[in-house]
């Protein structure tokens, strides 16, 4: 079950499907949607080789304790319930972030044997007042999670928003530190690649 795919995109990729590094390529809901997802394909076309690439439109936001959810959680919790069976890892990008996906899957079979790692990142630091300062993900440099926490995230995503997350509400409109300390609550540590 996968709303989010246009089910003719989804179709043609899975006919590709074969790789372990699975590619989320979010496409913004602001350009007119059939020329975005044009552009992202025949950008993203030679990297299709490597992984598996979909192209997901970003979804509307919504309400959790008053404050809009990012579009980007609740693209994960979407995928949290319905990830492909050959995806080992799943990167989340913007559809205008440039990514090697080659190096990248190379250090993911290096990390494969590791499993304590699932979250993988460029890490940016977050602070609050009184709190511990945590290293989150940064969204705008692409996001991996292991199969493993990727099928736990949706249950724990909405436990982290229907509490707040333990940090103030305005912080629920970034989607890395929603997802970051959310992790970081449920003791999954972020490593950088």
């Amino acid at each position: 079950r996968m709303p989010l795919l246009p089910m003719l995109t989804w179709a043609l990729l899975q006919a590709s499907a074969g790789g372990r590094l699975c590619v989320l390529v979010e496409l913004q809901t602001g350009r007119p949607r059939r020329l975005a997802l044009q552009a992202a394909e025949a950008s993203w076309a030679a990297a299709n080789s490597s992984g598996s690439v979909y192209f997901v439109p970003s979804p509307r936001s919504e309400k959790a304790e008053d404050v809009d959810v990012p579009p980007g959680v609740l693209l994960w919790k979407a995928w949290s319930d319905s990830v492909p069976e050959h995806c080992s890892w799943v990167l989340k990008v913007s559809a205008d972030t440039y990514v090697n996906i080659p190096a990248i899957s190379r250090r993911l079979e290096c990390l494969e044997p590791a499993l304590s790692i699932a979250y993988l990142g460029v890490p940016k630091v977050v602070s609050t007042e009184g709190g511990p300062p945590m290293r989150v993900a940064d969204r705008n440099a692409g996001v991996i999670l292991r199969r493993e926490l990727l099928k736990t995230l949706g249950v724990w995503l909405d436990e982290c928003l229907n509490q707040g997350g333990g940090f103030p509400g305005s912080f629920l409109q970034y989607e890395d530190v929603v997802l970051g300390t959310c992790l970081w609550m449920h003791g999954v540590e972020l490593h950088s690649w």
